[in-house]
């Protein structure tokens, strides 16, 4: 067993970070679709995104132990994983990579936001410690949205990972609202955004509210049923189906501006399979 002094972080961790594939091999088995992991029905490719951003931070911390032995790192993630059921998911596959990622001499301040009100608090009285708070809420909501920042401490995120509804709508009001607000420290902190394929595809929107209503739904042989909402993207991925810009629309106008030197909301926009990242400074 590795040992952890006042000037160094374990080992494993180091390695784990040390490139993409390393951070993929070491969830193989874990409940996540954040990569590609065994036995699961839906996967993604953010191992590359996740280190590329996480490393750097991660490594820059753990050699400044002298100076602070135990580094706090402020994360919230948007979507706990209630509904993922049908696509051979649970929730909290997200929480445990964050807890295994920032593990001692890391202090974690690990809060999560979920709609499906009574799946996230059965979930939480279910893993008592594993996160600082489970946050109720709508994230197309803005006033849900900075009743859960008050409830995490009013005191900006070192990391946002928006895996939530996956409906543009939602994932613009939600990015927009915390940069107006100041939800992400400047300069520093890092914005994630998961499933922008939600732009160019709809599928139905999965878990349930306070009251267990269904918001969406697969069928047995893996075909999306047409009940609840949606996430209403197109084939031309800059429209939704009712004429509205996407996600991705909105990040091709930032990385255009950016690329012309004109002035945006945010100092850096990348794109990855499925994914992007943005920052910002003050406003």
């Amino acid at each position: 067993m590795t040992t952890v002094t006042a000037t160094s972080c374990p080992l494993a961790l180091l390695h784990r970070v040390s490139s993409p594939d390393a951070l993929r091999d070491s969830f193989s088995r874990m409940d996540s679709d954040k990569w590609p992991t065994a036995g699961k029905k839906i996967t993604h490719q953010y191992h590359e995104m996740y280190q590329r951003y996480l490393a750097p931070f991660i490594r820059e911390r753990c050699s400044q132990l002298d100076a602070d032995p135990a580094p706090r790192v402020r994360f919230l993630e948007i979507g706990l994983g209630c509904g993922m059921e049908a696509v051979r998911g649970k929730p909290g596959g997200g929480v445990a990579i964050w807890r295994t990622i920032f593990p001692p001499p890391f202090v974690l301040d690990l809060y999560v936001f979920e709609f499906a009100a009574s799946c996230a608090q059965k979930w939480e009285l279910a893993h008592p410690g594993q996160v600082t708070k489970v946050l109720i809420g709508d994230q197309s909501n803005v006033t849900d949205l900075d009743r859960a920042y008050a409830e995490a401490g009013s005191a900006p995120f070192d990391f946002i990972v928006d895996d939530g509804s996956h409906v543009s709508d939602h994932q613009i009001t939600t990015l927009l609202h915390a940069h107006k607000q100041s939800f992400l420290k400047p300069t520093t902190g890092v914005y994630f955004i998961e499933d922008i394929q939600g732009s160019c595809a709809s599928w139905p929107v999965m878990g349930g509210n306070g009251a267990r209503a269904t918001l969406g739904s697969w069928s047995k042989d893996g075909k999306a049923s047409k009940t609840g909402t949606w996430v209403r993207g197109t084939s031309g991925c800059m429209q939704t189906d009712e004429g509205k810009p996407t996600l991705f629309a909105k990040l091709v106008e930032w990385q255009t501006l950016l690329a012309a030197g004109s002035k945006t909301a945010f100092t850096h926009v990348d794109l990855f399979r499925e994914a992007a990242v943005l920052q910002w400074t003050n406003l």
